[in-house]
């Protein structure tokens, strides 16, 4: 039971899609890494270590054999495992780095650490195993040196370990003051803001405990936080929205009334006009054409010079703005980076890049079969083909807002959709433009995609060849300077 899987790195996988069968079979057995200790609690558990097997070096089995952990962040070189007197576990590793973490697999203390040679106090040569008693004392053996070092709990693990018990027998409500005196000691602790939200929550105390989950980043708690808040807001005002959208009615039936009477709209629609006199305007207007009629808008665009370059380039950036939007300024339950951390350059890389690599490797492929479009054509075709994107990827973004994981459905359909309508106009557009027949639209698209995947692969060989030799030539550095400082 239980058994780790053997997983197959890039190399491995480009080795077996090259190789023959006979070259298949001199290759290295791909074995799993072997577990190196395990534990057992008082309901059966198993609890397993392995090294070198991240983000499953430590798991919790049950008696099926499966997994109970997610993803659990442990030590490289993790040696033992024994399990607390509150269902809480130890792991340490052979250079002495000491890990707790709760039932559920949340970290909560990391401590020790490899001794540098002067016989510090809670630090080791070679820790080797650990265990924990009744009281929260932790034993952690040292084989190098033949000792065992005590760890005694402080105050603030000990009000941590009452909270986790009251929070794991189902007793959160009384779990929220020990959890509060926690945050008075740390106000960083995550787990403690999401037990302090499980507090609220049965106290019905919604609000807080939606402000809580979110100090915390519990998500699923923030969506049953909101999804309570968001019926109680519904049943206040849902009236006022119905006489609203009433009103709104009405108004544009008067509106319409006198504008036969006296064209009030008049102004509007001049202005209107006048505005779309700019010739930048008329083709970034060209963007709601395509979808509707997308052959007759790409022959206005090889043939009639329907958009420009600017223009397209103008439509490249505002995607990029909406790939900005989506990521950064998402809901907290749809959005996958943490507050305050941006990596717009990396982000405009990854969109712009894209975007060239796309356009180059069709018009390469295009050039060579055929192809009756040039690359000005592609290039701006491209553009008009990512109207789906700009037109309802910010509705999903300002819905996300509003949506529980109840309704998570929604973004990934509206992801699809946005998906499927640029892959039908990508499809039209080389054929359009390049003139191509259905079939030979097929064929060069399936070649488009071999070569961006083939290019891919050669940028990520050549990245991991200067990263080797960047660390080799780190490591020669620092073996010099420790050298200097040793003689």
């Amino acid at each position: 039971m239980g058994a780790n899987n053997a997983g197959l790195g890039l190399r491995d996988v480009i080795l077996r899609f090259l190789f023959s069968e006979e070259q298949k079979a001199q290759l290295k057995m791909n074995v799993p890494p072997t577990p190196v200790n395990l534990s057992i609690d008082g309901r059966g558990l198993l609890y397993t270590v392995t090294q070198g097997a991240a983000p499953d070096s430590v798991k919790k089995l049950n008696i099926a054999g499966k997994n109970m952990f997610g993803w659990v962040e442990t030590a490289e070189l993790v040696t033992d495992v024994c399990v607390g007197p509150v269902d809480n576990i130890y792991t340490v590793s052979s250079d002495g780095y000491i890990a707790e973490y709760t039932s559920d697999g949340d970290s909560l203390f990391f401590f020790g650490g490899r001794d540098d040679g002067y016989n510090r106090n809670g630090l080791f040569s070679a820790a080797s195993s650990i265990a924990a008693d009744d009281s929260g004392y932790v034993y952690v053996l040292d084989s190098d040196r033949g000792n065992v070092t005590v760890f005694e709990p402080t105050e603030y693990a000990v009000t941590i370990h009452e909270a986790l018990e009251l929070h794991q027998s189902g007793r959160y409500a009384e779990s929220r003051e020990p959890w509060e005196k926690v945050l008075q000691q740390d106000a960083m602790f995550e787990r403690a803001y999401r037990g302090l939200g499980d507090s609220y929550y049965k106290l019905e105390m919604y609000a807080e405990a939606q402000s809580a989950f979110y100090s915390g980043f519990g998500r699923q708690g923030y969506s049953d936080a909101f999804w309570e808040i968001r019926n109680q807001w519904m049943i206040a005002w849902t009236p006022y929205i119905i006489g609203a959208l009433l009103a709104l009615w009405v108004l544009n039936i008067v509106i319409k009334s006198f504008n036969k009477q006296y064209s009030l709209l008049s102004p509007i629609r001049a202005a209107t006009r006048s505005v779309s006199k700019f010739r930048m305007m008329r083709q970034i207007v060209f963007l709601t054409y395509v979808p509707r009629n997308p052959a007759d808008a790409f022959y206005g665009i090889k043939f009639e010079k329907k958009t420009s370059i600017i223009a397209s380039t103008f439509i490249y950036v505002l995607v990029y703005l909406i790939y900005i939007a989506n990521k950064y300024l998402s809901g907290f339950l749809f959005k996958n980076v943490s507050e305050g951390f941006y990596e717009l350059g990396f982000d405009a890389l990854v969109v712009f890049g894209c975007i060239a690599l796309a356009v180059l490797c069709n018009n390469l492929v295009c050039a060579i079969s055929d192809g009756e479009g040039r690359i000005r054509d592609v290039y701006c075709s491209f553009a008009y083909c990512l109207a789906p994107y700009i037109f309802i990827k910010p509705v999903l973004i300002i819905i996300t807002r509003f949506l529980t994981y109840n309704e998570s459905f929604i973004i990934p359909l509206g992801d699809f959709i946005i998906a499927f309508f640029i892959a039908v106009l990508i499809f039209v557009m080389v054929k359009e433009i390049q003139a191509y027949s259905l079939g030979q639209t097929v064929r060069c698209l399936l070649l488009t995609a071999f070569t961006m995947c083939m290019i891919l692969i050669v940028l990520v060989i050549i990245f991991a060849l200067v990263n080797q030799v960047f660390d080799f030539g780190t490591s020669i550095i620092r073996e010099v300077f420790y050298r200097a400082n040793q003689y």
